[in-house]
């Protein structure tokens, strides 16, 4: 998750401006954003411990050690690497990046138009017409890449917008108008 709250802050400065955001409602949507996504994060790793469920790598890896499914692959490795050293269920990056899209779509609509550029790749740039496209995308990184089954990426984004509604409908002030 190094990267995924960066990300978003950047997203959402890239829409506010473009829809020229007053400094009052722009700063609203970065507190509101920033608290839901923090929030997000304690919901994931409290959800992470508690299911405490096994990796890609461990699944394929042992698949009929127990002799009850297939063969495995003792020397499978996911396509990204190493495999991060906690447990898979929720994927960090969908639970923070659900409660962000969440909160960005509330406040900007479906619809929106946006451009990240990658960190990790110098000049690739991505470009979206819907925060629930970078959301795909997002879970399409996790599975591909070898250290997240879907089911983790998808309820992750579920568990993060509903904490984003909650903080949206508890936190900050009142929020009626949304």
């Amino acid at each position: 998750m190094r990267y995924t709250a960066l990300y978003w802050n950047r997203i959402a400065a890239q829409v506010a401006a473009g829809q020229q955001l007053s400094l009052v409602d722009t700063a609203r949507v970065f507190g509101i954003l920033n608290v839901s996504m923090a929030d997000a994060a304690v919901a994931c790793w409290d959800s992470k411990y508690r299911y405490q469920f096994w990796r890609p790598v461990t699944a394929i890896q042992l698949a009929g050690a127990d002799g009850v499914l297939g063969g495995g692959d003792p020397t499978w490795t996911p396509f990204l690497g190493a495999t991060p050293a906690h447990p898979e269920y929720p994927s960090g990056h969908s639970t923070v990046s659900g409660s962000a899209a969440r909160v960005l779509e509330t406040f900007f609509g479906t619809g929106v138009s946006f451009d990240v550029t990658s960190e990790t790749s110098p000049g690739e740039v991505r470009q979206y017409h819907a925060f629930a496209d970078a959301l795909s995308d997002i879970h399409d990184a996790r599975v591909f890449g070898g250290i997240h089954f879907r089911t983790a990426c998808r309820r992750g984004s579920l568990l993060g917008a509903q904490v984003a509604d909650w903080v949206m409908d508890h936190a900050m002030g009142d929020h009626k108008d949304r």
